[in-house]
């Protein structure tokens, strides 16, 4: 329901082929400017995000139901976060990473003020998922 698609997995060329039972790489990240980071870095590793989900949510959303959206949209891995809606990690100032995408998708949800859009609660969080393909480097 919180997916926004930045790449048509059916479109990307040259992207591996998994058997039928594949289940995605979740890896957790200790903020959402890590998972920018971590995405930056794979990218040389033939990685493509193909969406990308942020939403609130009280309590923290099982790994499972990351990794069930990640089959089901054909993803290789998921990097995600699970933050404390006011946590200081969120800070709106730092979005350095986020300068490295191509037309930064996601920046505009990212740069946000956490007490404009959620309830300081500590049963609040804020769930941050990229979903990556990766294609072969052989040409």
């Amino acid at each position: 329901m919180y997916y926004k698609e930045v790449s048509d997995i059916s479109s990307i060329e040259n992207k591996l082929e998994h058997e039928k039972r594949f289940y995605p790489t979740a890896i957790e990240m200790e903020s959402s400017n890590a998972c920018v980071e971590e995405y930056v870095r794979l990218k040389p590793d033939g990685y493509i995000l193909i969406g990308y989900s942020l939403f609130h949510h009280e309590g923290k959303m099982s790994q499972g139901l990351l990794i069930q959206s990640g089959i089901k949209l054909g993803a290789h891995k998921i990097l995600f976060s699970r933050e404390r809606s006011y946590s200081g990690s969120l800070s709106p100032q730092n979005h350095d990473s986020e300068e490295k995408f191509e037309g930064r998708p996601i920046l505009e949800s990212l740069a946000y003020k956490p007490s404009e859009q959620y309830e300081t609660s500590s049963n609040n969080y804020v769930h941050h998922a990229l979903f990556l393909v990766q294609q072969s480097l052989e040409k």
